[in-house]
């Protein structure tokens, strides 16, 4: 039993290790948004006033207009919210 744990914490280690290493946050200028991290072309997370959350598809561009926003909230209002839902 010991030893199938610890075979499947190494295979864990061995794929998410490297997803997020690659994973790329920053914390916008906004007084809800604490911070985005763009993980891959189909997942990006975001802290928005301490809640987890998870959207699918977000192009680069939009992860970096965003991120750089005059208004970040604003952005994520007009051109993220409601458009990258995960399956």
């Amino acid at each position: 039993m010991k030893k199938t744990l610890l075979a499947l914490l190494a295979l864990l280690a061995i794929f998410l290790i490297p997803v997020l290493a690659s994973a790329e946050c920053r914390v916008p200028d906004s007084s809800w948004i604490r911070e985005v991290c763009y993980v891959s072309p189909s997942k990006t997370t975001a802290n928005l006033n301490g809640r987890q959350y998870t959207f699918c598809g977000v192009p680069r561009p939009v992860f970096d207009a965003w991120t750089t926003a005059v208004s970040p909230g604003r952005y994520f209002n007009l051109r993220v919210k409601g458009r990258y839902q995960c399956p």
